[in-house]
C-alpha cells in the first residue's frame, strides 16, 4: 500500500523485531530511507521532527505508549486496542485532560484471514473504493 506514495517520507522506523525492520525497508521504493532508531527512548528524543506516529506494538503496550507521545504535539495513529485492563483505562482517563496530541485509533485487518484473501484477489477485482467490515472474531490473531 505504502508503495503507491513516492512522496511520502518517513524519517524513522522504530520497532525491537528486526524481521519486521527489514520487512518495512524492502517495501521503501523511493529511495528516502528513514533513519532506524533502535529504541522508544531514542525516538522520543526525535519528537519535535515527527508529525505522525504510527503505534503499532503489541496490545499491552498502547496505554503506556500513548500517555507518553501524547504529551506532546504531534498527531498520533494507535492500533486499537488503546488499554487492554481497568487500570490502563484509567489511567488513559486521569492523563486525557493534558494530552496535546491528536489521537485517531485503528484497527489492523490485514492479519484476518479474509482480508488476506481478499487483498490476493486484488487483481481480479480491480480497485476498492471502499470496505466496510463488522467484526464477529474472537481470539486476536497473533501478528509476529
Amino acid at each position: 500500500y505504502i508503495q503507491k506514495y513516492d512522496d511520502l517520507v518517513i524519517d524513522f522506523l522504530c520497532d525491537p523485531n528486526e524481521d519486521s525492520i527489514e520487512i518495512a525497508l524492502s517495501l521503501i521504493h523511493n529511495g528516502k530511507y528513514p533513519r532506524v532508531v533502535p529504541d522508544e527512548k531514542q525516538l522520543l528524543e526525535q519528537v519535535t521532527k515527527i508529525d505522525l506516529l504510527v503505534i503499532a506494538s503489541p496490545n499491552y503496550m498502547h496505554t503506556p505508549q500513548l500517555l507518553c507521545w501524547s504529551q506532546h504535539e504531534i498527531t498520533i495513529l494507535v492500533e486499537k486496542p488503546v488499554a487492554i485492563s481497568e487500570k490502563q483505562v484509567s489511567a488513559l482517563k486521569a492523563a486525557e485532560p493534558k494530552m496535546k496530541a491528536n489521537i485517531w485509533v485503528a484497527m489492523e485487518y490485514r492479519f484476518i484471514p479474509a482480508i488476506n484473501k481478499l487483498i490476493q484477489h486484488l487483481p481480479e477485482v480491480g480497485e476498492i473504493k471502499k470496505v466496510t467490515i463488522r467484526e464477529n472474531r474472537d481470539p486476536f490473531l497473533t501478528k509476529i
